[in-house]
């Protein structure tokens, strides 16, 4: 990767999670309002001009009512008309009825896609239980994907010979990768871990062979953690994502509410490969 491009941010992706709505805009979830707490994070959000792209992380619903659903898309077309939203199934939600609902601008469906030197997937994590799986054939696809994607460049960058700048734009083509997904991937002390990532192992062997990999972002926790890579275990950070329904309390045996407040967390990329993170909690 050359390192042409200076260190300003490229781009900056805001992400928002486990809305928990219900049908009734009334409804309360643990004591909180959770359709205001969405309308004020997506306030918040439509507000930073800085932002370039949503992505929405998983439990849309509380309910699992369709009226749901269209609270949100409802909602969410509204407030962030100018943003490109991605979105993901968590474990709460019907990746059927999300696809059915969440179309037009500003929804994308995508669950891949590039920005800067950077690539973004989607995981599906979803599993027929509350806790996630991601399938060995999907993270295999994944990281295929990238190693074939990194020597056709090179290839690229080796047939070029008699123009300078466009060598230095055929090598800047290596991407960077970066993963959001609904289920963390590492325990965290608390209740959460019973309905975290099963297939832990499976799914390290995988990410740690991918060497271009930079991080990996999930929602769920109800909380927000910045895990370091951890050297021999996990080759990247890992990020978690406050809810914008209800915070959890770290108790190991029940959900306990912990505060009303509802969050998000931004994400700046920067062309080098640097990421730089902040965890926002509105009053």
């Amino acid at each position: 990767m050359t390192n042409h491009l200076d260190s300003a941010p490229c781009f900056t992706i805001a992400q928002f999670s486990d809305s928990h709505l219900f049908a009734d805009k009334q409804a309360m979830h643990h004591g909180a309002d959770v359709y205001q707490n969405l309308a004020k994070v997506c306030q918040q959000l439509a507000s930073n001009k800085a932002i370039d792209i949503v992505v929405f992380t998983g439990d849309l619903t509380q309910d699992h009512s369709v009226e749901s659903y269209h609270r949100f898309k409802a909602l969410v077309e509204t407030l962030l008309c100018d943003k490109t939203v991605y979105f993901l199934a968590g474990n709460h939600d019907d990746i059927d009825v999300l696809n059915d609902v969440l179309t037009g601008k500003p929804f994308n469906q995508a669950k891949s896609f590039l920005q800067g030197n950077w690539r973004f997937h989607l995981l599906n994590s979803k599993s027929a239980t509350p806790a996630g799986y991601v399938s060995i054939e999907q993270l295999s696809e994944l990281v295929s994907d990238a190693l074939n994607s990194s020597a056709n460049n090179s290839n690229a960058e080796n047939s070029v010979s008699d123009d300078s700048s466009l060598k230095i734009v055929k090598a800047d083509i290596e991407l960077f990768q970066f993963c959001f997904m609904h289920h963390h991937p590492v325990d965290l002390g608390y209740f959460i871990d019973r309905h975290g990532l099963t297939n832990h192992s499976e799914f390290w062997q995988c990410m740690n062979n991918w060497r271009s990999l930079k991080g990996i972002a999930c929602g769920h926790v109800h909380r927000a953690f910045e895990i370091p890579a951890q050297s021999g275990q996990r080759n990247v950070p890992v990020y978690t994502c406050p809810a914008t329904s209800i915070k959890f309390a770290r108790d190991t045996e029940q959900l306990i509410a912990e505060s009303l407040q509802p969050g998000y967390r931004l994400f700046d990329f920067f062309a080098n490969g640097e990421i730089k993170t902040q965890v926002v909690y509105l009053t």
